[in-house]
Protein backbone atom coordinates (compact mmCIF):
# COMPACT_ATOMS: atom_id res chain seq x y z
CA UNK A 1 0.00 0.00 0.00
CA UNK A 2 1.05 3.62 -0.42
CA UNK A 3 0.47 6.11 2.22
CA UNK A 4 -1.69 8.74 0.86
CA UNK A 5 0.24 12.11 1.02
CA UNK A 6 -0.86 15.13 2.75
CA UNK A 7 1.23 17.47 1.41
CA UNK A 8 -0.98 19.22 -1.44
CA UNK A 9 1.62 19.11 -3.99
CA UNK A 10 2.71 15.70 -3.27
CA UNK A 11 -0.46 14.72 -3.47
CA UNK A 12 -1.66 16.58 -6.87
CA UNK A 13 2.01 14.28 -8.07
CA UNK A 14 0.55 11.07 -6.78
CA UNK A 15 -2.98 11.70 -8.21
CA UNK A 16 -2.08 12.98 -11.36
CA UNK A 17 0.14 9.72 -11.90
CA UNK A 18 -2.65 7.47 -11.44
CA UNK A 19 -4.89 9.84 -13.97
CA UNK A 20 -6.84 11.84 -11.31
CA UNK A 21 -7.03 15.66 -11.27
CA UNK A 22 -6.67 17.37 -7.78
CA UNK A 23 -9.56 19.86 -8.64
CA UNK A 24 -12.49 17.26 -9.21
CA UNK A 25 -11.64 15.33 -6.34
CA UNK A 26 -11.23 17.79 -3.64
CA UNK A 27 -13.75 18.43 -1.04
CA UNK A 28 -16.16 15.51 -2.33
CA UNK A 29 -17.33 12.36 -1.24
CA UNK A 30 -16.88 8.61 -2.57
CA UNK A 31 -20.20 8.80 -3.73
CA UNK A 32 -19.71 12.07 -5.34
CA UNK A 33 -16.95 10.96 -7.36
CA UNK A 34 -18.03 6.86 -8.30
CA UNK A 35 -21.26 6.11 -9.94
CA UNK A 36 -20.70 2.68 -8.06
CA UNK A 37 -20.72 1.43 -4.62
CA UNK A 38 -17.76 0.03 -3.56
CA UNK A 39 -16.88 -3.52 -5.50
CA UNK A 40 -18.05 -6.12 -3.64
CA UNK A 41 -21.20 -4.01 -2.09
CA UNK A 42 -25.08 -3.11 -4.07
CA UNK A 43 -24.75 0.16 -1.94
CA UNK A 44 -23.07 3.08 -0.71
CA UNK A 45 -24.75 2.41 2.88
CA UNK A 46 -22.22 0.37 4.48
CA UNK A 47 -19.49 3.10 3.99
CA UNK A 48 -21.39 5.93 4.70
CA UNK A 49 -22.54 4.32 7.88
CA UNK A 50 -18.45 3.10 8.98
CA UNK A 51 -17.85 7.13 8.02
CA UNK A 52 -20.49 8.63 10.03
CA UNK A 53 -19.62 6.55 13.26
CA UNK A 54 -15.94 7.41 12.74
CA UNK A 55 -14.33 3.56 12.65
CA UNK A 56 -11.87 2.42 10.54
CA UNK A 57 -12.45 1.03 7.15
CA UNK A 58 -10.05 -1.82 5.48
CA UNK A 59 -9.92 -2.52 1.96
CA UNK A 60 -13.02 -0.34 0.75
CA UNK A 61 -11.84 -0.55 -3.36
CA UNK A 62 -13.97 2.28 -5.56
CA UNK A 63 -14.05 2.40 -9.13
CA UNK A 64 -13.03 5.76 -11.13
CA UNK A 65 -12.90 7.10 -14.61
CA UNK A 66 -9.89 9.05 -15.23
CA UNK A 67 -8.26 10.47 -18.53
CA UNK A 68 -6.37 6.95 -18.48
CA UNK A 69 -9.41 4.85 -18.29
CA UNK A 70 -11.35 2.91 -15.56
CA UNK A 71 -8.67 2.53 -12.23
CA UNK A 72 -9.64 0.87 -8.84
CA UNK A 73 -8.15 1.86 -6.09
CA UNK A 74 -8.16 0.56 -2.65
CA UNK A 75 -8.76 2.27 0.55
CA UNK A 76 -8.11 1.77 4.30
CA UNK A 77 -8.00 4.85 6.54
CA UNK A 78 -8.05 5.13 10.57
CA UNK A 79 -10.03 8.18 12.27
CA UNK A 80 -7.75 11.05 13.93
CA UNK A 81 -8.61 13.02 16.68
CA UNK A 82 -7.70 15.46 18.76
CA UNK A 83 -7.10 15.92 22.54
CA UNK A 84 -10.24 16.66 23.38
CA UNK A 85 -11.52 13.46 20.96
CA UNK A 86 -12.91 15.78 18.73
CA UNK A 87 -12.87 13.91 14.86
CA UNK A 88 -10.20 15.56 13.15
CA UNK A 89 -10.53 13.24 9.63
CA UNK A 90 -8.98 10.25 8.66
CA UNK A 91 -5.56 9.15 8.05
CA UNK A 92 -4.99 5.96 5.77
CA UNK A 93 -3.11 4.42 2.68
CA UNK A 94 -4.71 3.92 -0.48
CA UNK A 95 -3.45 1.00 -3.36
CA UNK A 96 -3.90 1.16 -7.05
CA UNK A 97 -5.73 -2.32 -7.71
CA UNK A 98 -6.64 -1.95 -11.39
CA UNK A 99 -3.89 -4.75 -12.63
CA UNK A 100 -5.50 -7.21 -10.18
CA UNK A 101 -9.16 -6.16 -10.42
CA UNK A 102 -8.75 -6.07 -14.16
CA UNK A 103 -7.29 -9.92 -14.15
CA UNK A 104 -10.11 -10.92 -11.83
CA UNK A 105 -12.91 -9.49 -14.03
CA UNK A 106 -11.66 -11.46 -17.39
CA UNK A 107 -11.07 -14.62 -15.07
CA UNK A 108 -14.84 -14.05 -14.04
CA UNK A 109 -15.72 -13.19 -18.11
CA UNK A 110 -13.35 -16.76 -19.18
CA UNK A 111 -16.16 -18.64 -16.78
CA UNK A 112 -18.95 -16.93 -17.77
CA UNK A 113 -18.20 -17.59 -21.56
CA UNK A 114 -17.02 -21.25 -21.00
CA UNK A 115 -20.50 -22.15 -19.23
CA UNK A 116 -22.35 -20.13 -21.82
CA UNK A 117 -21.17 -22.06 -24.35
CA UNK A 118 -20.87 -25.64 -22.56
CA UNK A 119 -25.14 -25.03 -21.47
CA UNK A 120 -26.06 -24.52 -25.21
CA UNK A 121 -27.12 -26.89 -28.25
CA UNK A 122 -27.19 -24.09 -30.52
CA UNK A 123 -23.82 -23.05 -31.43
CA UNK A 124 -25.25 -19.64 -33.35
CA UNK A 125 -27.14 -19.19 -30.10
CA UNK A 126 -24.49 -19.78 -28.10
CA UNK A 127 -21.90 -17.37 -29.32
CA UNK A 128 -24.49 -14.82 -29.39
CA UNK A 129 -24.76 -15.16 -25.63
CA UNK A 130 -21.05 -14.99 -25.68
CA UNK A 131 -20.82 -11.60 -27.22
CA UNK A 132 -23.83 -10.54 -24.89
CA UNK A 133 -21.94 -11.64 -21.84
CA UNK A 134 -18.82 -9.73 -23.41
CA UNK A 135 -20.79 -6.47 -24.20
CA UNK A 136 -22.37 -6.26 -20.52
CA UNK A 137 -19.14 -7.13 -18.82
CA UNK A 138 -17.20 -4.44 -21.21
CA UNK A 139 -20.15 -1.69 -20.95
CA UNK A 140 -20.07 -2.19 -25.35
CA UNK A 141 -23.52 -1.46 -27.03
CA UNK A 142 -22.78 -4.12 -29.81
CA UNK A 143 -20.43 -6.89 -30.37
CA UNK A 144 -20.26 -9.04 -33.65
CA UNK A 145 -17.99 -12.30 -34.71
CA UNK A 146 -16.85 -12.05 -38.40
CA UNK A 147 -15.89 -14.91 -40.21
CA UNK A 148 -12.90 -15.32 -43.14
CA UNK A 149 -14.33 -16.81 -46.38
CA UNK A 150 -11.26 -17.99 -48.04
CA UNK A 151 -12.70 -18.29 -51.14
CA UNK A 152 -14.08 -14.90 -51.16
CA UNK A 153 -11.01 -13.64 -49.98
CA UNK A 154 -13.56 -11.52 -47.60
CA UNK A 155 -15.23 -11.65 -44.26
CA UNK A 156 -18.40 -12.32 -43.65
CA UNK A 157 -20.90 -11.16 -40.98
CA UNK A 158 -21.69 -14.80 -38.53
CA UNK A 159 -23.36 -13.31 -35.47
CA UNK A 160 -24.37 -9.73 -33.61
CA UNK A 161 -25.50 -8.40 -30.58
CA UNK A 162 -26.21 -5.46 -29.58
CA UNK A 163 -28.31 -3.73 -26.93
CA UNK A 164 -31.77 -2.59 -27.90
CA UNK A 165 -31.82 0.26 -25.40
CA UNK A 166 -28.19 1.31 -25.58
CA UNK A 167 -27.63 1.96 -28.98
CA UNK A 168 -27.28 0.17 -32.28
CA UNK A 169 -27.99 -4.05 -32.73
CA UNK A 170 -24.65 -4.40 -34.29
CA UNK A 171 -21.70 -2.45 -34.87
CA UNK A 172 -23.00 -2.39 -38.48
CA UNK A 173 -26.21 -0.51 -37.83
Amino acid sequence: AQAMPTDRGVLEQWLTSKGFKLADIVGKTSWDLCARPPVGSDSWERHRAALADKVPFRDVVHCFVTDRGVRYVSFSGQPIFDQRRRFKGYRGVAQDVSARMRIEHLSQLEHLVTRTLAETDDLGAGVRAVLQAMCESERWTAANLWIVDDRARTLRHAVGWGSATDGPRSVLD
